[in-house]
């Protein structure tokens, strides 16, 4: 039995762009009406990346856009808006992803800002 197809791999990541990565696993494999292990299997393959990984980088995206807004909310706002567990969490992952602290950002000098902020969709299916 066939349990998944292209379809339910792009219908995953749609799921995952407009939560903003703010989806459990189990949740995105019962809404694209496939098995966990084949979810992840599938979707690896085919965006190269695990879904669990795909979510953090939105959420990790969707916090860059608000550290950018012109009037920034505090790191607790941001932390919570993105899903992070609390502050510690969001500048742990922060720290993972960019190599420093939010404190220490500065969107004009940073390249990743200009990769995945102003060029909002980062990715097309």
């Amino acid at each position: 039995m066939r349990y998944h197809s292209g379809d339910q791999i792009r219908e995953a990541c749609r799921r995952l762009m407009i939560t903003n990565g703010q989806m459990t696993m189990t949740d995105l494999a019962y809404h694209t009406n496939m098995p966990l292990r084949t979810l992840e299997r599938q979707f690896t393959e085919r965006v190269g990346v695990s879904p669990k990984l795909f979510a953090r980088f939105k959420r990790f995206h969707q916090a860059l856009a608000l550290m950018n807004y012109p009037k920034p909310a505090t790191w607790t706002d941001i932390a919570l808006t993105c899903g992070y567990y609390d502050q510690a969490h969001f500048i742990k992952e922060f720290k993972t992803f960019s190599n420093q602290s939010p404190t220490t950002y500065c969107p004009s000098e940073f390249l990743l800002y200009n990769q995945m902020v102003l060029y909002r969709n980062f990715i097309s299916f």
